[in-house]
C-alpha cells in the first residue's frame, strides 16, 4: 500500500489548501488588513497587516509590488513607526521596515546602521544587496557621508561576500554594484580617506571587491604602485599588500609568481600566518589540491590558535581524500571518517567539508546501475554469453540504459550488449507524462523501450556543463556556478541545456558512468532553473515542470534537487514548487525502493521554508521510511 500521497490531503481525500506561511498568503493578509483599516478606521488591522508585510520584505526586499504596498501603508498612516514593536524587541523583519521608514525621513546613516545590526544577526537578509545599494547609488549620496562611516559600511559588506565561485547570480550582480560604488567613492574622496587614516584599509577593500567581481587587472593596477619593484629591502609594513598581490596573481593563474609573493609575505612578517591561509584557500577553491595540501601543512605547522589549526587539519584531510580517490569521493573512506570524527569534536570546518560530500549526487541502487558499477570495478558475477549480459528486473528508468552505454564506450566495450527481461511495470506507470503536451519532454516510449526526444546539444552548452560536472561537488558552489553559466547561456539555449541530460558527453577516464551522468544531469537542471527570472510565463517554469512531470527518470531527481534549491534561494517561489511536488507525490510507484527520486523528493522537500511544523514532521517521517526501503547505495 502506498502511504505517501496522504501527505497534504484532508481526511476526505481532497487536496489541502496550504497557504498559511507562504508569500501568497502573507500578501493576501497584508492587503486585506489595509483594506479593513481603511474601511473601519481601526489601526489594529494595520498593525496585524504590517507583520505580514514585514515578513514578505524580509524574504525579498527588492520586490516592487511589496514595496508599493508598504508605501500605501505609509500613505494611510503617516506615523507608521508607532505601530512597530520597540527597538530591540522586534524581529529582524520589523527592524527592516523601521530602517526603510528612517531612510524616508532622511536618517540615512541611522537606517544603514540599523540594517547592519539586523544583517549581522540574520545573515541571510538581503537588505544590503537591495535597499542600501538603491539608497547609496544616486550621485552625491555616498560622497556626502563621513569617511569613517563609508569605509566601515564597505568593509562590512566586503566581509559578507564569499569567493566568486560561491556567488549566486543575484549576489554577483550586487557585488559588482558595491564594487562600482566603492571605486566611485575612493576615487573622489581620496584626500578625506587619507586624513581619516583609512588609506590602507580602503585599498584592501577595493582590491577584494574587484577580485571577487572578476576585475583582476584593475585590482593589480591598484596595489602594484605601493610595492615598487620588490627589490630588497621591502618595507615590512607592506607585507599585507604583498599578500594581496599574491592572491590577485593566483586568481589570474600566474601561480609561480603568486607563490613567490606568499613566501615573501611570510618572510616579511613571520608572526602573521594569514598569507599561508590565503594561499591554501585560493588553491582549494581552484581545485589545485597538491598545492593546497602543501600550504595547509605550512599553516598547521605555523599556527598556534585553535581556529587556524582546526581549519588546517580538516582541510588537509579533505585534500588527501580528493587526491587519493581522484575526485570521486565515497563516504566510506579513511579521510571521511577522519573528518566526521573532527566534526563531532567541534571542528566546524571538518563538519562542512564532510557535508560537502554528503550533499553530492547520490549513488544509484537500480539493478542496471549496479551492474554498470560492477563492470567499471571488474567485479561482476552476472551471466555473460556471446558478449551479452543478461539481467532480469522490473522496468527501470531510461537513464540506467544511457549510463550503460556510456560506461561500455568508456571501457572500449561497445560490442558488449545488455539483454533485459522485464518482470513488472510499476504502477502508476512511470512511462506516462503527468501532463500532456509538455514543452520539453526528454523521453518517449515505444513499448518498454525509451528513446531520447531531444536534438544533439551545442558545443558551447556541452563545454559549460562538462566544466561544472568535472568539479568536486560542493552544493553552494555548484548552485552559484550553474547560475553564472545560465546567465552566459541565456534562455534561448534551453533546449540544448536540457538535451545534454539525455545526450551527455563521454565519461572521462577513470570515472563511473553512473556518477558522471548524475553530475551532468544535475548541472543541466540547475542551469535550467536559473536561466531566467520569475515563474509564471517563464522559460524556466516550462523547463523544470517538463523535467518533473515527464516520464520518471534520473532527470526527475535532478529536477527535484534544482527546484528545491530554487525555492530555498527564492522563498517567494517555494509554494509554487511545493504544489508541483504534491503532483509528483501521487506518482510514487508501488516499488519505491527502485526509484531513487522518491527518497530525494522527501529529503529536498524539507528545504522549503513554508512547511508548518506538523507538515515538516510528516515529510521527515516519509523520508526516513523511503530511506529504509532503499537498498544499500553503491
Amino acid at each position: 500500500m502506498n502511504i505517501y500521497p496522504r501527505i497534504f490531503t484532508r481526511r476526505d481525500g481532497s487536496e489541502a489548501d496550504l497557504k498559511e506561511g507562504t508569500s501568497q498568503f502573507e500578501f493576501y493578509m497584508a492587503c486585506k488588513a489595509l483594506n479593513k483599516c481603511e474601511d473601519s478606521g481601526d489601526t489594529s488591522w494595520m498593525r496585524t497587516g504590517l507583520g505580514f508585510l514585514a515578513n514578505l520584505l524580509a524574504k525579498d526586499p527588492s520586490n516592487l509590488e511589496w514595496q508599493e504596498l508598504l508605501e500605501q501603508y505609509i500613505s494611510a498612516e503617516r506615523k507608521l513607526e508607532r505601530l512597530l514593536p520597540a527597538i530591540g524587541s522586534a524581529s529582524y523583519a520589523f527592524e527592516g521596515v523601521r530602517a526603510y521608514l528612517w531612510h524616508k525621513d532622511g536618517k540615512l546613516v541611522e537606517a544603514i546602521n540599523l540594517l547592519q545590526e539586523t544583517v549581522a544577526t540574520k545573515t541571510s537578509a538581503k537588505y544590503f544587496e537591495t535597499w542600501i545599494l538603491d539608497w547609496l547609488e544616486p550621485a552625491g549620496v555616498i560622497e556626502s557621508l563621513p569617511p569613517e562611516f563609508v569605509i566601515s559600511t564597505l568593509s562590512f559588506e566586503n566581509s559578507r561576500f564569499p569567493e566568486r565561485n560561491y556567488l549566486a547570480v543575484a549576489e554577483l550582480q550586487a557585488l559588482q554594484r558595491w564594487s562600482a560604488i566603492c571605486e566611485r567613492y575612493c576615487g573622489s574622496a581620496e584626500h578625506q580617506i587619507a586624513e581619516a587614516g583609512f588609506s590602507n584599509l580602503a585599498l584592501h577593500i577595493r582590491c577584494n571587491l574587484l577580485c571577487k567581481s572578476g576585475s583582476f587587472e584593475k585590482a593589480e593596477a591598484l596595489v602594484r604602485p605601493s610595492l615598487g619593484d620588490f627589490e630588497p629591502p621591502v618595507d615590512t609594513a607592506r607585507a599585507n599588500d604583498v599578500t594581496i598581490l599574491g592572491r590577485i596573481l593566483q586568481l589570474k593563474g600566474e601561480i609561480t609568481s603568486a607563490e613567490k609573493l606568499f613566501d615573501l609575505a611570510l618572510e616579511l612578517n613571520p608572526q602573521d600566518i594569514l598569507p599561508a591561509r590565503i594561499a591554501a584557500d585560493g588553491h582549494y577553491y581552484a581545485e589545485r589540491w597538491e598545492l593546497a595540501l602543501k600550504w595547509y601543512d605550512r599553516l598547521e605547522r605555523a599556527g598556534t590558535e585553535k581556529p587556524d589549526l582546526d581549519w588546517a587539519k580538516a582541510s588537509k584531510a579533505f585534500c588527501k581524500w580528493v587526491l587519493e580517490e581522484e575526485g570521486i569521493l565515497e563516504l566510506e573512506s579513511q579521510y571521511s571518517r577522519e573528518l566526521e570524527t573532527m566534526g563531532g569534536s567541534g571542528n566546524s570546518r571538518a563538519h562542512k567539508l564532510w557535508y560537502r560530500v554528503f550533499g553530492a549526487p547520490w549513488a544509484r541502487t537500480e539493478n542496471i546501475a549496479r551492474l554498470c558499477n560492477k563492470i567499471f570495478e571488474r567485479t561482476w558475477e552476472e551471466k555473460i554469453t556471446d558478449d551479452q549480459f543478461e539481467i532480469t528486473t522490473i522496468l527501470e528508468q531510461p537513464s540506467n540504459f544511457l549510463a550503460w552505454r556510456l560506461q561500455m564506450a568508456s571501457l572500449d566495450l561497445d560490442h558488449v550488449k545488455l539483454r533485459v527481461t522485464f518482470t513488472e511495470i510499476p504502477q502508476p506507470d512511470p512511462r506516462i507524462p503527468l501532463v500532456p503536451d509538455l514543452p520539453y519532454q526528454l523521453w518517449t516510449y515505444e513499448g518498454t523501450e525509451a528513446k531520447a526526444n531531444m536534438h544533439t546539444p551545442s558545443s558551447i552548452v556541452v563545454d559549460e556543463i562538462t566544466k561544472i560536472a568535472s568539479l568536486v561537488y560542493d552544493e553552494k558552489m555548484h548552485w552559484a556556478l550553474t547560475g553564472q553559466a545560465a546567465e552566459r547561456l541565456g534562455p534561448e539555449r534551453i533546449r540544448d541545456i536540457l538535451a545534454i541530460m539525455v545526450d551527455p558527453p563521454p565519461v572521462p577516464g577513470g570515472r563511473r558512468a553512473t556518477d558522471w551522468l548524475l553530475r551532468i544531469q544535475l548541472a543541466a537542471a540547475e542551469i535550467a532553473a536559473q536561466v531566467d527570472t520569475g515563474w509564471e510565463g517563464s522559460i524556466r517554469k516550462d523547463a523544470m515542470l517538463s523535467l518533473l512531470f515527464g516520464p520518471r527518470d534520473w532527470t526527475t531527481e535532478a529536477a527535484i534537487k534544482a527546484l528545491a534549491q530554487l525555492g530555498r534561494f527564492y522563498p517567494t517561489l517555494a509554494y509554487d514548487i511545493h504544489q508541483a511536488f504534491v503532483v509528483l507525490l501521487k506518482q510514487i510507484p508501488n516499488v519505491p525502493d527502485y526509484y531513487c527520486w522518491v527518497e530525494t523528493l522527501f529529503a529536498y522537500w524539507l528545504m522549503l521554508q513554508h512547511l508548518t511544523p506538523a507538515e515538516r514532521e510528516e515529510v521527515d517521517h516519509c523520508w526516513k521510511f523511503a530511506a529504509s526501503l532503499a537498498p544499500k547505495r553503491t
